[in-house]
């Protein structure tokens, strides 16, 4: 099972997406390119999943620690 992305890891994977760039809404926004939006929009997807996979993971080491505390 992999090991939770890090805050650190998780701004470093936002970084390494966006190529700084004049935005015309001002000078806190990010400005994507197309091809930037569909990566990001992928890796969340995955991110997704691999939360849900994390969790599911979590759930069934709970129900089998409680279960042998039954026992």
């Amino acid at each position: 099972m992999p090991a939770p992305l890090s805050r650190t890891s998780s701004r470093l994977l936002q970084l390494s997406l966006v190529t700084p760039r004049p935005c015309p809404w001002g000078p806190h926004c990010i400005w994507l390119t197309p091809a930037e939006g569909r990566a990001l929009r992928r890796i969340a997807k995955i991110v997704r999943q691999w939360k849900r996979q994390v969790r599911r993971a979590a759930r069934e080491r709970a129900r089998v620690r409680l279960e042998a505390a039954e026992d």
